[in-house]
């Protein structure tokens, strides 16, 4: 490799001894050399960054900035090897279009009372933690119930299934009458605004069929609109009743014949090809992926304590901040909204028993592998929060945790 330096320049090491004059040129090669090595290193990291993905994952690092955003997304979509495709023939420049419109989805000002709105949790460092979330819970066997394009679908729905969210629950936005609960009927109200930004964003960009009754509009409708928390309790008994039949075609897949106990899927069931997509009709696997969202989004209380910590506090900063409009509006104060009588520990365990805990034993039945995992953490943090509640009791001070918002780039829109 040559390296040229402009001739003043050269006229100035002239006057320097031999030996600096050397170092000189040896630093300016070293430079070129280790800035090609970046963009090697660039190149290549896409790929290292798909292999590194798992449940441990920190998505508030990997979206930190902008770059690091493109990067997770390229490794899921674009890169070679990568292990969804985006429907139809696109070409690079217009799939990272497509990611950038989804992103700026999440940057659209909420306003309430003329005052902007923070979006402590509804940001994109959620969006981007429930599609990584996703991809781990595939990834760890749950892909095995699926079509590779419904994969795809999935781990789209997953990036935007947040997007235009006000940072406000539906309820509340019902309650005062806001714009939306007429325009979609008081029924998962802001579930529906994501979903049409997504299929109008995915219809003028001819990614998807535009005829209302596609097969991707049908499944990216069922999967977005059930994360509707209203929608918990019949999503789990709907599971709940199909669980029996798939793990019987589990167990059939696997060749097992005298276990009485099938274990849900895993990593081995990939790993040994066993697929079974066409075993389920298409309102099983529907109904499969619509969970496998619904466990993504609410996975927080199981990660590891950091994280599952951080985002409970950044939630629940949200709910006080809707809770300080009740109080101006002189609403009745939601549940968890208001920041001078709610426990933080208290909210958490509350979330965890009502919740969470079925979820993920029904999580852990149909995917053995992450649901374990999942329930594992949730115990370790239950017993944390169990610990802090009891603090706040015999102190009579309330849990003040470290407040750690998201980056700027992944959708902050506060004050530190």
């Amino acid at each position: 490799m040559l390296v040229f330096l402009d001739y003043k320049v050269l006229q100035k090491f002239l006057i320097l001894p031999k030996q600096i004059i050397v170092f000189f040129l040896f630093s300016a090669l070293f430079s070129s050399c280790s800035k090609q090595a970046e963009e090697n290193s660039f190149e290549n990291s896409e790929d290292e960054i798909l292999a590194s993905l798992d449940l441990k994952s920190d998505s508030f690092s990997l979206s930190s900035t902008y770059q690091r955003q493109l990067e997770v997304f390229n490794s899921l979509f674009i890169n070679e090897g990568s292990p969804y495709a985006i429907p139809g023939n696109r070409s690079l420049d217009e799939k990272e279009k497509l990611f950038e419109k989804i992103r700026a989805g999440y940057f659209t000002e909420s306003v309430m009372q003329d005052q902007e709105i923070q979006k402590f949790y509804h940001n994109f460092a959620h969006a981007m933690d429930v599609m990584i979330t996703t991809h781990c819970l595939l990834k760890t066997g749950g892909s095995i119930f699926l079509t590779q394009d419904e994969q795809s679908l999935l781990i789209l729905a997953a990036l935007a299934h947040d997007a235009r969210h006000t940072g406000l629950m539906n309820s509340f936005l019902i309650n005062s009458n806001h714009e939306y609960s007429q325009k979609y009927e008081h029924d998962s109200l802001q579930e529906k605004l994501s979903l049409i930004f997504l299929l109008e964003l995915m219809e003028q960009n001819q990614i998807i069929d535009s005829s209302k009754n596609s097969k991707a509009k049908r499944f990216l409708s069922e999967v977005i609109i059930f994360t509707d928390m209203k929608k918990h309790k019949e999503q789990l008994q709907k599971i709940n009743n199909i669980i029996p039949k798939v793990l019987a075609e589990l167990k059939s897949a696997r060749g097992e014949k005298e276990s009485n106990l099938t274990l849900g899927a895993s990593h081995m069931d990939i790993e040994k090809n066993i697929d079974l997509s066409s075993k389920l009709d298409e309102g099983a696997r529907f109904l499969i992926a619509s969970f496998i969202l619904h466990c993504a989004d609410i996975s927080n209380p199981g990660k590891d304590w950091e994280q599952s910590e951080r985002w409970a506090v950044l939630v629940l900063n949200e709910f006080f901040q809707q809770g300080d409009f009740e109080k101006q509006r002189e609403m009745e104060v939601s549940m968890n909204c208001d920041r001078e009588k709610t426990s933080i520990p208290e909210s958490q365990l509350g979330f965890g028993q009502y919740i969470i805990k079925e979820l993920y034993d029904l999580l852990a039945r149909l995917n053995h592998e992450a649901g374990s995992q999942f329930q594992e953490n949730f115990e370790t943090n239950q017993l944390i929060w169990k610990r802090l509640r009891e603090e706040e009791k015999l102190s009579g001070n309330p849990y003040l945790p470290v407040y750690r918002p998201p980056s700027i780039q992944a959708g902050w829109n506060g004050k530190e």
